[in-house]
C-alpha cells in the first residue's frame, strides 16, 4: 500500500481485513504501507503486517496514532515487504499486536510508544535488530508470551532512550547467540518489571536480560522487579543478568527460582544501587565464569533472603551475595540452607568488605571449598551478629569456611567450628574486635596453620565459650583461640588438647601494653597446651611470639586433670613451647607480669620425657591450687614441683 508523500492521507485511518471463505483464516497478509513523511490515524490490520513506514517530517506529532495487527513478520517479506524494518516518525500511542511479532521490528524515530501490547512472544532472527521495538520514552509493555533472542545483535529486545513504565512478560526472556539479543534495556528507568517464569543468558554478549544503561547515580534504575522463574548466565559476558544500576529509592527484588551463574563472565547476576528487599526462592548458585551468579548491590541493601542455599561455582567470586560501596549498609541476609564454597576463589561468600552488616542467618552449615581467599565465607568491615545453625568447616582453600570482619560483635555456631586443609581456614576472625563467640560443639583444627580458630590479631575477644572441647590438629597452630589486646572470658566446657606436646594448642593474649588473659574456665581436662599472656600470634608460622612482658592472667580455673602443658604471663622461654626451667626470662620491658590464680581440680600429670619441662611462670603468681591442695609459691628465681616429678613446676622469676 503506497501512500508515500501524500498529504491527502494525513490523519487517515487505515482498516484492512477480509472475510473468510472456503479454506481460508480470515486474516489478511499485508506485505508493506509505504506512508512516507505522512502522519496517519489508527491503522488496525486483521492478519499479519511485513512492514510500516510513516510520519512526517515533524516528530512532534503522532506518526501513527495506533497500530493493531493480528501478527507482524510471520510471513517474512514473502508478501511483499523490501524487509522486516518498521520506522515511524513522532509518537506510536498504542502498538497492539494479538498473537507473535517474528522478526519484524518497529523504530520511532524522534518519539515514543504510549503502551505495547503483544499477545504471543516476541523473536528475533539472525538479522541484526530483527523483533526489535524501540524507541524514546515507552509506556507500558506487556508480552503474552516470551522474548527470544536470536542471532543477529539486539534480535528479540525493547529498548527505551530514556525509560519505559513497566514491562510483563507471560513467559519468560531468553538470549540468543547475537549480542544484546532477547533483552529489556533503557537508558534511565524501568520502574516496574514482572516476568513470569525465566531470564535466560545465551552465547550472545549481554544476551537474555533486562538493563539500565546509564551508569549516573541520578537515574531512576530499575523499580520492583518479580520474577517467577529463575535467572540462569549463558555463555555469553553479562547474559541472564538483571542490571539496574540507577538511583532508585530502594526497589524490591523477588525471585521465585534460582539465580545461577554460567560460563560467561558477569553472567547470571541481579544488581542494583539500593535494593529494600532481595527473596530468592531457591538458591545462588555460582558458575564457572567469573562472577558469574551473583547478587549485588552498589548502595545499602535492606533483607536478602534465601530459601535454598549459596553455593560458589569455578570461576572467582562466583555464587556470591555482595554488597559492594564505601558507605553500603546490609541490614539482613537470611539463607535458609547452607553457605557453600566452590573451587573458585573467593566463591560462595556473603560480602559487604567496606561497609556495614547488620546481621548474618545461616540456617545450614558454612563450609568452606577449594577455592582461595575465603571460598564458602562470610566478610565484611563491620558485622553485627552471624548465626550459622550448624557446623563452620574449612576446605582446602586459604581462608576457606570462615566468618571474618574488621569488627566482629558476635558469633554464634550451633554445631562445630572445624579447620581444613587451608590456611586460617574455618576462622573466627574479629580483625580488631571480636565481640562474642559462641560455638556450640566443638573447636578443631586441621592441616591448615592457624585453621579452625577464634582470632582477633588487632584487638580483643570479649568472651568465648565453646559447648564441647578444644582440639588441636596437625596444622601449625590450629585450634588457637588468640587476641592482639584481651582475652576477657574463655569458656569450655569441655577438655582442651594438641596434637603433641610440640604442637600444643594456644591461648594467647596481651600482646599490648596493659592487657592479657582474664578469666578461663576448662570443664574437662587439659592436655598439650599452652596458656600465654604477653604474647601474640605470628600468622608467618602460626605460632606465638614474646612481645609484652606486662601481661598477666587473671583467673585460670580446670575442672578436670592437667598434664604436659603450661601457663606463663609476660615470660619467655628459649625453649618454647616448654616452660620451667632456668632458661626462661621476663619478657624485655615487663615488670608488673602476673597470674592471679591457678585452680586444677583434678590431678596433675606430666610428660613421661624429664627433658620437656612444663611450668607455671610468672614474676608474680598470687595462688596454685591442684587436687584440692594448695602449692606453696617458691620465693624468685626458684621453682617448686608439682607432683611427684621435676618437670612441672611453679617458678617465680625477676628477670
Amino acid at each position: 500500500m503506497n501512500l508515500a508523500a501524500n498529504p491527502v492521507f494525513a490523519g487517515t485511518n487505515v482498516t484492512l481485513s477480509v472475510k473468510k471463505a472456503g479454506g481460508g483464516d480470515g486474516h489478511v497478509a499485508v506485505g508493506h504501507i509505504d506512508a512516507t513523511n505522512v502522519d496517519l490515524g489508527k491503522v488496525s490490520i486483521n492478519g499479519d503486517l511485513g512492514r510500516i513506514v510513516a510520519g512526517d517530517t515533524t516528530s512532534a506529532t503522532a506518526g501513527v496514532v495506533s497500530l493493531s495487527v493480528a501478527s507482524l513478520g510471520r510471513y517474512g517479506t514473502t508478501t511483499g515487504a523490501p524487509n522486516l524494518a518498521s520506522t515511524i516518525r513522532g509518537d506510536l500511542k498504542t502498538l497492539t499486536v494479538k498473537g507473535d511479532v517474528q522478526q519484524a521490528g518497529v523504530t520511532m524515530i524522534g518519539g515514543g510508544i504510549g503502551k505495547v501490547t503483544i499477545g504471543g512472544s516476541l523473536v528475533g532472527g539472525d538479522a541484526g535488530d530483527s523483533g526489535r521495538i524501540g524507541g524514546d520514552t515507552i509506556g507500558a509493555v506487556k508480552i503474552g508470551g516470551s522474548i527470544v533472542g536470536g542471532g543477529g545483535k539486539r534480535s528479540a529486545s525493547i529498548s527505551s532512550s530514556d525509560a519505559i513504565v513497566s514491562v510483563t512478560v507471560g513467559n519468560s526472556i531468553l538470549g540468543g547467540n547475537g549480542e544484546q539479543s532477547g533483552t529489556i534495556s533503557a537508558k534511565n528507568a524501568i520502574s516496574l518489571l514482572r516476568v513470569a517464569r525465566d531470564v535466560l543468558g545465551g552465547k550472545g554478549l549481554q544476551s537474555g536480560g533486562v538493563t539500565i544503561e546509564s551508569v549516573n547515580s541520578t537515574a531512576a534504575g530499575i523499580g520492583n522487579v518479580t520474577i517467577g522463574g529463575s535467572i540462569g548466565g549463558g555463555d555469553g559476558k553479562d547474559s541472564g543478568t538483571i542490571f539496574g544500576v540507577g538511583g532508585i529509592g530502594s526497589p524490591s527484588v523477588t525471585i521465585g527460582g534460582d539465580v545461577r551463574g554460567g560460563t560467561g563472565e558477569q553472567s547470571g547476576i541481579v544488581l542494583t544501587r539500593t535494593t529494600k528487599r532481595i527473596s530468592l526462592g531457591g538458591s545462588l548458585l555460582g558458575g564457572s565464569g567469573l562472577f558469574s551468579g551473583v547478587v549485588g548491590s552498589l548502595g545499602s541493601m535492606g533483607t536478602a533472603s534465601v530459601a535454598g542455599s549459596i553455593v560458589g561455582g569455578s570461576g572467582g567470586a562466583s555464587g556470591s551475595l555482595m554488597q559492594m560501596s564505601a558507605a553500603g549498609r546490609i541490614r539482613a541476609v537470611v539463607v535458609r540452607g547452607s553457605l557453600t564454597g566452590g573451587s573458585g576463589d573467593l566463591s560462595g561468600k556473603i560480602s559487604n568488605e567496606t561497609g556495614t552488616t547488620d546481621r548474618v542467618v545461616i540456617q545450614g552449615s558454612v563450609t568452606g571449598g577449594t577455592g582461595n581467599l575465603g571460598s564458602g565465607t562470610v566478610f565484611g568491615e563491620a558485622i553485627g551478629f552471624v548465626s550459622v545453625g550448624g557446623n563452620v568447616t574449612g576446605g582446602a582453600g586459604s581462608r576457606s569456611g570462615s566468618i571474618a570482619a574488621n569488627v566482629l560483635k558476635r558469633v554464634v555456631v550451633k554445631g562445630s567450628l572445624t579447620g581444613g586443609a587451608g590456611e586460617t581456614s574455618s576462622c573466627l576472625l574479629g580483625v580488631s574486635e571480636l565481640g562474642t563467640v559462641s560455638v556450640g560443639q566443638n573447636v578443631v583444627g586441621g592441616l591448615g596453620k592457624l585453621s579452625g580458630s577464634v582470632l582477633s590479631p588487632g584487638g580483643s575477644i570479649a568472651k568465648a565459650t565453646v559447648g564441647g572441647s578444644v582440639i588441636g590438629g596437625v596444622g601449625a597452630g590450629s585450634a588457637t583461640i588468640g587476641a592482639a589486646r584481651n582475652l576477657v572470658s574463655l569458656v569450655v566446657k569441655g577438655g582442651i588438647a594438641g596434637t603433641s606436646d610440640l604442637l600444643p594448642t594456644q591461648v594467647v593474649a596481651g600482646g599490648v601494653q596493659g592487657s592479657g588473659i582474664g578469666t578461663v574456665t576448662i570443664g574437662g581436662t587439659v592436655a598439650s597446651t599452652v596458656f600465654l599472656a604477653g604474647w601474640e600470634i605470628d600468622s608467618g608460622d602460626g605460632y606465638a611470639n614474646p612481645i609484652n612482658g606486662n601481661a598477666s592472667i587473671g583467673k585460670i580455673l580446670v575442672k578436670g586433670g592437667f598434664g604436659a602443658s603450661s601457663i606463663a604471663a609476660g615470660v619467655n622461654s628459649p625453649a618454647f613451647p616448654f616452660f620451667g626451667t632456668q632458661l626462661d626470662t621476663t619478657i624485655p620491658g615487663g615488670t608488673a607480669c602476673s597470674i592471679g590464680s591457678v585452680v586444677i581440680r583434678g590431678q596433675a600429670t606430666v610428660s613421661g620425657n624429664t627433658n620437656q619441662p612444663f611450668g607455671i611462670v610468672s614474676r608474680r603468681i598470687s595462688s596454685v591450687k591442684v587436687g584440692g591442695v594448695a602449692i606453696t609459691i617458691p620465693p624468685a628465681n626458684t621453682s617448686t614441683p608439682i607432683g611427684n616429678t621435676a618437670n612441672f613446676v611453679i617458678r617465680v622469676i625477676s628477670v
